[in-house]
């Protein structure tokens, strides 16, 4: 099989096969085609997301142009790499009209994240995300309560981390947003931070604990998922506690991948000055440089979230 894969399958078969899809964002051609090449080398299924920057980065502010540009470069670089299920997601969609764009122009996935709003501003903004992709069985709908941290020049969503502790879910408005929704997935706030360049953030596994079996509590267990965001600051033997012991079936990564990137082409490029003595002025070779980086980090978040070799079982 080939092409952009319905997402609902992948949760289903890492929920029994307790692994987790990792989702890693898609900032340009370049890191998406290092996306897919690990997804490729590592037989992983995979999500490609699209956040708000990206979006508008890809569509030079465009947000029609730019989200019909993610889904055609995703089934593009998907060319020579079949039998990978590899699904598009809006990350932390801002609203009900942008996940009706992205579900026009054939995102698989779609996201809502109003957590800034009420309650029941989320609960129905996540409603009628649910009923719009349920005419498209297989797609699923993750929808976010409470805010994570983030760090002062991160670019996604987040409170500052020294009040994020006020801010972080709730299980008694996790499960009435997880009762009156129907959404599929739950992307909660249990102490990760946005941005983080190293592993500091501490997760509450007691909270989050107490999330999940709120949920589990109005919902059957079998038809909801739980997500992690802002992986790339939590550490290794966090992240397959969160698998193993809580159920987690979706793991965000950007700013690793970003880090990995920005890292390998600022290398080279010194590298190359110092080697020449003239600054190097042909992108190419420092973005392969960045390419290559990114596929190895990929590689290793496939291997550590267990998704390696599970490409097969998430059609």
């Amino acid at each position: 099989m080939s092409g952009v894969a319905l997402s609902l399958p992948m949760f289903r078969a890492a929920r029994k096969g307790c692994f987790a899809i990792p989702a890693l964002n898609a900032n340009g051609n370049i890191i998406t085609d290092a996306i897919l090449e690990a997804a490729w080398l590592e037989k992983s299924p995979v999500i490609v997301q699209a956040s708000q920057g990206a979006i508008s980065h890809a569509g030079f502010g465009n947000a029609a142009r730019g989200t019909k540009f993610i889904v055609d470069m995703t089934t593009d670089l998907l060319e020579g790499r079949p039998g990978i299920p590899v699904a598009v997601n809006l990350d932390h969609g801002s609203s009900v009209d942008q996940n009706a764009l992205c579900f026009r122009y054939g995102f698989t996935m779609l996201m809502i994240d109003f957590a800034k709003k009420s309650l029941v501003e989320n609960i129905a903004a996540s409603r009628q995300i649910v009923q719009m992709a349920a005419s498209v069985p297989g797609i699923a709908v993750e929808v976010e309560i409470g805010q994570i941290g983030a760090l002062g020049d991160s670019t996604e969503p987040g409170v500052a981390i020294e009040k994020m502790r006020d801010f972080w879910t709730k299980p008694e408005e996790l499960a009435e947003l997880a009762k009156e929704s129907g959404a599929h997935l739950f992307a909660t706030a249990v102490g990760q931070i946005h941005g983080c360049r190293e592993k500091i953030a501490v997760i509450d596994f007691d909270l989050f604990g107490r999330c999940i079996a709120a949920v589990q509590a109005v919902r059957d267990p079998e038809e909801v998922g739980f997500v992690l965001h802002g992986a790339s600051g939590i550490r290794d033997e966090d992240v397959q506690r969160a698998i193993g012991e809580f159920g987690v079936v979706k793991i965000n990564v950007d700013t690793e991948l970003r880090k990995a990137y920005i890292n390998a082409f600022e290398q080279y490029q010194r590298d190359a000055l110092a080697k020449n003595g003239i600054q190097n002025i042909d992108q190419r070779k420092p973005e392969k440089a960045g390419h290559d980086a990114v596929v190895e980090v990929a590689r290793g978040l496939m291997r550590l979230f267990g998704s390696s070799g599970k490409a097969e079982l998430c059609w």
